[in-house]
């Protein structure tokens, strides 16, 4: 009887034990599903748009704001473009996370893809409340290629905001008989446009590979600010990055 007695008291914690796992288990699984961020709209304290683009383009802006606290990280926006009103409705999110939060601002920088708008117009964007944040002239494209120029590939950009604001631009051609013909700079309100014009040098007896190049620009003088440095490359792609210019 009492062996029996011992059995079934091993029972009851065997059981006791099971029940308490489970209920352990299940607020863990409740911890982590409310430990999930939550998206928010948020806002843009600056937004840089390019000139230049045209219908074949993929339309590239770029925004930055500040965060209250290190709780918020930037999230995809929500973009939605009526090119029958040329209206551009431009929603920035963030990700707002639980837990303990550092009390300082926190700065954010987002590149933002508009894709094609193959209607050509002056276009007006706007925040989620309606009021107009920006603007963004499409042109008609006027070939059929995806830019107008030949572009290097450009794999990395750096800024040196020396006396002379100088750009870098890494270049890794894929034959030796690609070279630089000639780089473009257009200086916009709070944006400077790089274009690093290609050219083929010879046609035959090349080789196949990686030949990297590096190419200095001078920028000169810039106003004091800060700006989007936007670099054209190769296969309608484009190197993005703001900076400051003391």
């Amino acid at each position: 009887k009492e062996e029996k007695t011992f059995k079934g008291d091993q029972m009851k914690y065997f059981f006791a034990l099971l029940v308490s796992n489970v209920i352990g288990f299940s607020a863990l699984a409740s911890e982590v599903t409310d430990s999930s961020p939550t998206t928010v709209p948020t806002a843009y304290k600056n937004l840089y748009v390019p000139r230049g683009f045209d219908s074949n383009d993929n339309i590239q802006l770029a925004g930055e704001g500040v965060f209250s606290n290190s709780c918020f990280k930037i999230a995809p926006p929500v973009v939605s473009v009526d090119e029958t009103s040329k209206k551009i409705t431009l929603v920035a999110q963030a990700y707002q996370y639980k837990g303990m939060c550092m009390q300082m601002m926190i700065p954010f920088q987002q590149v933002i893809d508009l894709g094609l708008i193959q209607t050509a117009g002056l276009y007006k964007i706007q925040n989620g409340e309606g009021v107009q944040i920006g603007e963004v002239d499409v042109a008609a494209a006027k070939t059929s290629e995806p830019d107008d120029y030949f572009y290097a590939p450009v794999q990395r950009v750096s800024f040196d905001d020396g006396s002379e604001n100088e750009v870098s631009l890494r270049i890794e051609f894929p034959t030796n008989c690609l070279a630089i013909d000639q780089v473009k700079i257009d200086k916009q309100q709070n944006v400077v446009v790089i274009q690093p014009i290609a050219k083929l040098t010879r046609r035959f007896g090349c080789a196949m590979g990686y030949f990297p190049v590096t190419e200095v620009i001078k920028l000169g003088k810039v106003n004091r600010g800060r700006y989007l440095l936007h670099v054209r490359s190769s296969g309608s792609q484009a190197n993005n990055q703001i900076i400051a210019i003391q």
